[in-house]
């Protein structure tokens, strides 16, 4: 993995993550063995903190998918730019959308994205509504309970 950032923010709504949550300094980073830069299939990293943080973690998704039923809602979130078409400068303040879970094949159609299998998790919601430019590599998430969540997948492209 390239040079990226030395520390990440934990439980924070906004972007530069000062103004509430923690920052907790990367001690090592591994990127997926299988990462193929033009798809981004396999775009994602193991990060290990110095120190455990306050907040709790995320539930991971079974390895059998029955996370990922057709048509559960789940909720993206990101600081992505609200106005891609005129401004790509990102929000400061975190935003959510909720987008229900597709069939891969309607996504290929839908996109145009050939390359969509079966490790891609593909999410939409309504005409108008969705991630946006920048909230690549943010999470999809399903609410468990009130106090809990579990961590679905990333996203990877918005149209």
């Amino acid at each position: 993995m390239g040079q990226g950032p030395a520390y990440v923010a934990v439980g924070t709504h906004y972007v530069n993550g000062t103004k509430d949550g923690e920052q907790i300094k990367i001690a090592s980073s591994q990127q997926h063995p299988k990462f193929y830069g033009p798809n981004l299939k396999y775009d994602l990293a193991v990060l290990t903190l110095e120190k455990p943080s306050k907040f709790s973690p995320v539930q991971l998704p079974k390895s059998d998918d029955t996370d990922l039923k057709l048509g559960v809602w789940t909720t993206s979130m990101g600081w992505g730019s609200a106005n891609p078409a005129e401004t790509f400068e990102h929000s400061e303040e975190l935003r959510s959308v909720e987008l229900g879970v597709w069939k891969n094949e309607d996504c290929r159609k839908a996109t145009n994205f050939t390359y969509i299998d079966r490790t891609y998790v593909c999410a939409g919601g309504i005409e108008g509504k969705g991630v946006s430019f920048g909230d690549q590599g943010g999470p999809l998430i399903k609410e468990n309970n009130p106090e809990h969540f579990d961590f679905l997948s990333r996203i990877h492209q918005y149209h």
